[in-house]
């Protein structure tokens, strides 16, 4: 099963509390992950997990019931140890941001047990024939009311024009992109010059683009640190810079609470990047109430908004945006101010945000229904009768039904009755046979 969970929704957490579960219930667990900081990172969650890393004795052997973590890329090196785990009965295998290929290389020597594999963006060609089952149990929307993580203010800046753009094994020229931003340059330092923060995260392309992008704001005076696979001054970020500019190495298992603005000073034809590099605003802070996505790419309109519903699938091919109970290919109509830049899934004619009038445009002439609901109306807080109110009239039934059922039996039957569902619907959905 691959099971989806948004970026901040924990997945660490959750997966290493299963693998607990599992050796004490006499399992053998094997975390795989495919990349040094996020082994670090798993195995900071288990008192004495066995770590198979490259100085890993190659004929170590393997017994029941212990935790083990390694890097893909280590396990594919080791026949020993692949071999030592494929004869395990009672093998769990939990895959870390399976949607990476690599991190899926080892399930090719070891074929047993079960696999449990997370990511926040499951949109990979090699899950379907790896993985019988997709599992979303919750949207970023769901996180957002819950108060899990915040709320995002979405800009877009029409200066850089991405059609110019070429594409390489499915993904724009990198190169391009370094001729073709520089002229979101000026565009780029006002925005970082105006708009408050704390803590910023610009992603470039690629080292060169970074590299370039660090120069001149550093030109213009701004305080700029780097990150990427040559240079990491990351603990500049940490501490007295407040702008870091980097590529990819920070779009995973990067948690830092204090970002509130995300640019985007790129293009990518990856929804996958695109939810992971917004993603990184989204962490909970004290006095923290929203963060900032300034988009100069074009990755909006393409990949539709970071906490727009999408609906994953293991076939593979862009995930549903819904717009209500329509779903919508790639994009969903999103309502623009020609004026500021701000993007909202709510219609308005008076900009919420600079006070223009007749600024506004809907995109793809898909018009949202007037919205019943105030945003600060929590769907978690209403009783059983004000859900399926909701529910209806929002067009939002199947996730209705999933915080009823998270409420328990007694609220799923309130719920039920208010709808005019039988019983054995209740027994149904409890049961997931629906």
């Amino acid at each position: 099963i691959v099971i989806t969970l948004p970026t901040g929704a924990g997945k660490t957490v959750i997966f290493s509390c299963m693998a607990k579960m599992a050796t004490g219930n006499s399992y053998t667990v094997l975390i795989i992950t495919e990349s040094k900081k996020l082994l670090t990172q798993s195995s900071a969650y288990f008192n004495n997990p066995v770590i198979i890393n490259p100085e890993a004795k190659r004929d170590m052997s393997i017994e029941h019931g212990a935790t083990y973590i390694a890097m893909a890329q280590t396990l594919v090196r080791r026949k020993k140890i692949t071999e030592g785990f494929s004869r395990i009965e009672n093998l769990i295998i939990i895959i870390d941001e399976v949607h990476i290929k690599t991190s899926c290389l080892p399930l090719s020597s070891i074929t047993n047990g079960v696999r449990l594999g997370f990511t926040a963006t499951p949109h990979a060609k090699h899950l379907k024939g790896l993985f019988g089952d997709l599992y979303n149990p919750t949207s970023v929307m769901e996180l957002i009311y819950q108060k899990y993580l915040v709320r995002a203010e979405s800009w877009v800046r029409k200066i850089v024009d991405t059609s110019k753009l070429h594409t390489k094994a499915g993904e724009y020229v990198e190169s391009e992109q370094c001729e073709v931003f520089k002229v979101g340059y000026s565009g780029l330092v006002e925005d970082l010059n105006t708009i408050k923060y704390k803590k910023c995260l610009v992603f470039t392309s690629c080292i060169e683009h970074c590299n370039t992008v660090s120069d001149y704001l550093k030109e213009q005076g701004l305080k700029v640190c780097v990150v990427h696979s040559q240079l990491d001054e990351l603990p500049l970020f940490y501490s007295d810079y407040d702008i870091c500019i980097s590529v990819g190495m920070l779009t995973k298992g990067f948690d830092y609470e204090l970002i509130d603005l995300v640019i985007l000073f790129r293009a990518t034809k990856s929804v996958s990047l695109f939810l992971q590099m917004c993603g990184r605003g989204s962490r909970l802070s004290d006095g923290k109430t929203h963060f900032t996505i300034v988009d100069y790419g074009g990755n909006i309109q393409r990949h539709g908004l970071w906490e727009a519903e999408r609906e994953w699938t293991l076939d593979f091919e862009q995930p549903k945006v819904k717009n209500n109970d329509e779903d919508v290919i790639n994009s969903i109509g999103i309502c623009e101010c020609l004026a500021c830049g701000f993007v909202s899934l709510e219609k308005f004619t008076v900009c919420p945000k600079c006070g223009e009038e007749k600024k506004a445009e809907v995109k793809e002439q898909l018009e949202t229904e007037k919205v019943l609901w105030s945003d600060d109306k929590n769907p978690f807080d209403l009783d059983a009768v004000g859900l399926f109110r909701y529910a209806n009239e929002q067009r939002r039934r199947n996730w209705a039904i999933g915080i009823a059922k998270r409420k328990g039996i007694d609220f799923l039957e309130e719920y039920a009755k208010a709808a005019g569902y039988s019983v054995g619907w209740v027994y149904r959905v409890m049961n997931n046979i629906y």
